[in-house]
Parts: C-alpha cells; structure tokens; sequence
C-alpha cells in the first residue's frame, strides 16, 4: 500500500522511470483526487493509456467506450452519437472531465461522445463508484476522465483512418477520420496543436426510402496548449469543436420526406496553475447550435431552433500533508446559462426559453488516512449550494484493506446528488417530424442516491457488489398527444429506482497471449412499479484475446467478444430486445519504426438494428470493415 507522498513525487518519479529501464504501475489521479499508483489505489481505476487507445483504432470517445468491459452505449433517437450507460447509470449521472474540467454542464442535457476526439488524449481514466464527495453534481454513478498529453518533447504524429459499412457499400468510405497532433518548444515551455476532422457519408440500411439511419456531414475538433514547468506548472489551453450533419427523414405519422440539419460549435478555454500542494484551475465555455427541421415539399425551412449556452468555473485546491493523513480542500464556484430562439414561417422569431441561468456553490474537503501499513481509510463530504434548490451534502467513506501481497478488499459507502441541468428545466426537444416531443419540467427535483460497492481482489481477479437507491431519479414520460398525433413527452422524477448488481474481472497472461474477462449481472427497477428500467441489459458478458508475435515486423491480433443479455426499449418495458453477440477482430502491424498499420471488422458477427434504431438497443450499422495508417516522428 502506497504512504503519502507528494503528487510531484509521483510525477517525477515516473519521469525518472520512463528514462530507465524501470517499469512502474501507472500513475492514476481520478480516485482519490491525488497521484496514486494504480495497483495502490483504494478506490477502483480502470487505465486506457495512449497505446490502448491506438491498436483499438478509435477516433472518437464513443468508439474506443465501445471496447471498453462494464461500459454499455445507448443510443438516443433524434440525436447524433451515444450516450454512456455504466453499472445501470446513464450520462447525466457519469461526469466525463477532460483535464479536470467537467463537460457535463448544467446548460447540456449530456455529452456527444461521438464529438470527443482522442487525437491529444494521453490516457483515459474510469472510475464506476460514486463519486459526488470529490467530483460534485452527476458524478453519483462514476467519472470518466480524459487526460490529454503534456509535451515533454518536440514531436509528431498523423493519422488517417477509413471505415465502410458491409450493409451500404453505395457511400464508400462510411466514415474516414484524419489526425494530427505536434509539439514543439515555446516561450520556455512546449507548445502542443492537435487537429481531428471526420466525415460521415451517412449509413441507410434501405436505400429505397428517403429516410436514412445515419446522418452525413463533418465533425472536427482544434485543440491548442502550452505548458511550462518550473517552480510553479502552467498550463493554457484552447478548443474549438464542433458538427455539421444533415439527416434525411421521412415524417412518422404522414411519412413526407424531410431534412434535419444541425450545425453546432463549442469554444472552450482553461488556464491551470499548479503547485506541489495547491491548485487553481478557471475554465470558461461558450457553445451555439442551429437546427433546422424541412419538409421537401414546401417553399421554406418549416422550423428553424437557435441556442446559445454559457459556462464558466473557478476550482481551487489545497493539498494538506499530517503525519499519516493526506487532506484535499476545495471550493468550485460555477455559472451557466441559456437562451432558445425558435422561426416559423409567418410566425416570426420567439423566445422558446427566456435567458436562464444557474449558478452554484461548492465546498469539499477529504482525508486519506493510512491507519497502518495495511489499512487505508478515505473520508471526504461535499456541500452544494444552488439559489433554486438550496444546499445538498454528499458524504463518502471508502477504505481498503490489504489481506496479503497480492489480495485485497475495496468498500465504499456514501450519498450523491444531481441537480437537473437547464435542458431538463426548460428546453424543449421538438422532433415532431418523428412523432414525439420531449418538453422541459421547470418544477423538477434534485436526483439522490444511496451508494455501496464492495469488491475483493486477489491478483488479476475481482469480484465486486454494487447497490445503489436513487430517489427522485429523472426520466421521461409519455403526458399526452398533440393534434395530429404527436406524442407529448416531459421530464418527470420518478419516486425510486433501486440498481444492484455485480461485476467479475479477471486476466492473465500466458507467453505471447494475453486474456481477459469480464461479466456483469444487472437489476434495475423503478422501485414504485416493478418495472425494468429501459435499455439495461440484464447480464453483460465480455471476452478478449491479444496475441503480440513477431513476423519479419512486431504483430498484434485481437479478438473479443461481448454478449449482451435481454433488455427493453421505450417505457414500461415494451419493445424488447432480445440477448445478442458482437465479434471484433483487429491486426495490427509496425511496418517501420515510425509507420504503424491496423486492419479490423467490428461486429463480425453483423448484429444490426431492423428499426435504425428508433425502436430498438441493437447497433445501426452491422459488420463494418476499418483500416488505419499512423507516422509518429
């Protein structure tokens, strides 16, 4: 079990190890708020580094979660990308940090993890416990956490990368990604660019209808830091992301053909400074999106929707150290808002939500306490103050006992909390082309749970129990029909929703060929009904292979194979969806020191949606075919 130490000293000592011929666990951050070493961690991690990130040839955070065990992504009809679903949680309740800084927001009604580019992320880190005493509002189902590189050196690196659908060889490629990423010394420090850019063709599993599955357009992303270490670390950070897609559809009730097209951008900033014992991170963002809903046969756009969405934040930490006691303090002070315009032919432009705004208040404080040379005790509460809501505490213990060398047991026991972001409050979700809108409910209330997990690890295997009672968790209901038979969806709190379940992990490591295993089971109910919570598959079963062999070149082939048990779509447990498999099968060769080449055919075994999605979990493209060329200098 690590003793404390100064974040710094971790840093370096990596440093120092990655110049040797040392290897050491990786460095994780996430857990517990301080640099620990993954194997001393007391909370659980799970660690995709940059050469993970790379042989799965992922471009976007949605691909590479979809390799990931114990993650499940759904996807949301209307909406471009999916959502992330972790131990029975969906999006709203997993908090995705790049660098620290939360995406989600409380002007968002989630994160697009197909708009997230992995071209300047060093390392994914992922944490499934509750962790609102450290992490604040919507991490009370996890944390996901993006760490993009910090360069220590000048360097290069291109890739591009194309991928076809086996069902719509008409669009060839279905999807080509194209990256860059260079750093070079700067004013003292290093300066690093990175640049992704996709294009989407779009996907129609029936070609003889207007409507497709999939949209097509362009999505990118700019990304520009610098950094310099001295006394003090400083660090700077500008992105600009964003998507242009339009999606041909037909009408649900009356099936005219239609367009949607969407275009939105986001512009972010961040300053860091950073010490041996303290932090102050500001961060700021401003977004815009533009949606118009066209019917073919009229004259003029039938509706047009603008948004504009605000936040900004200051987080400041203080690390404290005390005999056997390692302390965090903190406050995060934040402030969102947004603003929705709708235009109707002949009806003008009105303001569908009036400028919002949200602001609140946070004080954290932990204490990690090495009771012995076996026993490690992490206490830690938060305190949330929003003018609309009042003040929530989000208490969390958690500890870890050391058996023997090579077994341990991991609990944690402790409150969340999520306060319903402005989207959920306000917006209004039109899709009435499709037959449904979804509209805001401004008398909602904040999400609590109650959160346990136990797990026992001995070596490279786990098991774990997890158990969570969500009160006033926030869904969407069917409230009525417009005229012309639109469904009338809104926001509402569901009284309780009870989750449990568990998760087995297990590797290991025979010559040349690594194995690992994972599988869930699930029980996810709305406690007032009965009722299955949608889209929550009852086991998850997830089965890999990687075999590194040496043929005139360094090889790698990969073969995993996830099943997914039986689930529902929609509300009431209707729509159901039968248990299915999926089989990836990647090879990948160094055909030079700087060249790299990957080759693959995600779902082998063409699992594919017979509704586009729209009624159904199952994935919309079927068996898709890849290959990927990446130079690093």
């Amino acid at each position: 079990m690590k003793r404390p130490m100064a974040g710094l000293t971790l840093y370096y000592l990596a440093a120092l190890a990655s110049a040797t011929d040392w290897t050491l666990s990786p460095i994780v951050v996430t857990g517990t708020g301080t640099a620990a070493l993954l194997e001393d961690s007391p909370v659980a991690v799970q660690v995709l580094d940059r050469t993970t990130i790379e042989n799965s040839q992922a471009a976007t955070l949605e691909e590479l979660l979809e390799r990931m065990p114990g993650l499940q992504l759904k996807q949301t009809h209307g909406q471009s990308g999916a959502s992330v679903m972790l131990n029975g949680l969906t999006e709203k309740h997993v908090l995705i940090l790049v660098d620290g800084v939360p995406l989600n927001q409380a002007n968002a009604s989630g994160v697009d993890t197909r708009a997230l580019k992995l071209a300047d992320i060093e390392r994914i880190e992922v944490v499934s416990a509750n962790a609102s005493a450290l992490y604040g509002s919507a991490a009370m189902g996890g944390v996901i956490h993006l760490i993009t590189r910090a360069p220590m050196e000048p360097a290069f690196e291109m890739g591009i990368q194309v991928r076809q659908a086996e069902a719509d060889w008409a669009r060839y490629p279905t999807q080509t990604d194209v990256d860059a990423h260079w750093a070079q010394p700067f004013l003292g420090g290093y300066s690093a660019t990175s640049v992704a850019v996709t294009r989407y063709a779009g996907f129609d599993s029936e070609p003889d209808t207007w409507a497709e599955d999939e949209p097509h357009g362009l999505g990118w992303t700019l990304s520009q830091s610098w950094r310099y270490d001295g006394d003090r670390q400083h660090q700077v950070t500008g992105r600009w992301r964003g998507m242009a897609l339009t999606l041909p559809g037909q009408h649900a009730l009356t099936a005219n053909p239609n367009e949607r097209r969407t275009l939105e951008q986001f512009f972010s900033g961040q300053y860091q400074l950073e010490g041996e014992a303290s932090r102050w991170l500001f961060n700021g963002q401003y977004a815009s999106g533009l949606s118009e809903h066209d019917r073919l046969n009229t004259p003029d756009v039938d509706l047009e929707r603008r948004y504009q969405a605000w936040n900004g934040a200051v987080d400041a930490r203080r690390q404290t150290h005390w005999w056997n006691h390692e302390q965090i303090w903190g406050v995060r002070l934040s402030a969102a808002a947004l603003a929705q315009q709708k235009i109707e032919p002949g009806s003008g432009e009105v303001d569908e939500i009036a400028p919002s705004d949200q602001v609140s208040l946070e004080l954290y404080a932990q204490d990690d306490w090495f009771v012995t040379d076996r026993v490690e005790l992490i206490s830690g509460v938060r305190g949330h103050w929003d003018p609309d809501f009042g003040v929530f505490l989000a208490p969390n213990l958690a500890s870890r006992i050391d058996l023997s060398a090579r077994q341990f047991v991991r609990a944690s026991l402790g409150l969340g909390y999520r306060v319903p972001d402005l989207k959920e409050r306000f917006y209004e979700f039109d899709h009435s082309l499709y037959g449904y809108r979804v509209l805001g409910n401004p008398e909602l209330q904040p999400e609590k749970s109650i959160s346990a997990q136990l797990e026992w690890v001995l070596g490279d295997f786990s098991i774990e129990g997890f158990y969570r009672d969500v009160t006033d968790l926030i869904s969407t209901d069917q409230v009525g029909t417009d005229d012309g038979g639109v469904t009338r969806h809104q926001y509402i709190n569901i009284d309780e929703a009870e989750i449990r379940g568990v998760n087995l992990r297990a590797k290991t490591e025979l010559g040349a060929h690594r194995f690992m295993a994972y599988g869930q089971w699930l029980h996810a109910i709305n406690a007032l009904t009965g009722d299955a919570l949608p889209q929550r598959p009852e086991y998850l079963v997830d089965l890999s292979h990687q075999w590194s062999f040496h043929w005139a070149r360094p090889q790698r082939l990969q073969t995993s194979l996830k099943r997914l048990g039986p689930q529902f779509y929609g509300a009431e447990e209707t729509l159901p969806v039968d248990a299915y498999t999926q089989v990836n099968v990647s090879w990948g060769i160094e055909l030079t020191d700087r060249f790299r080449l990957n080759a693959g055919v995600d779902n082998l075994s063409n699992v594919q949606s017979p509704s586009g999605g729209t009624a159904d979990a199952l994935p919309i493209r079927g068996r898709t075919y890849g290959v990927a060329l990446r130079y690093t200098h």
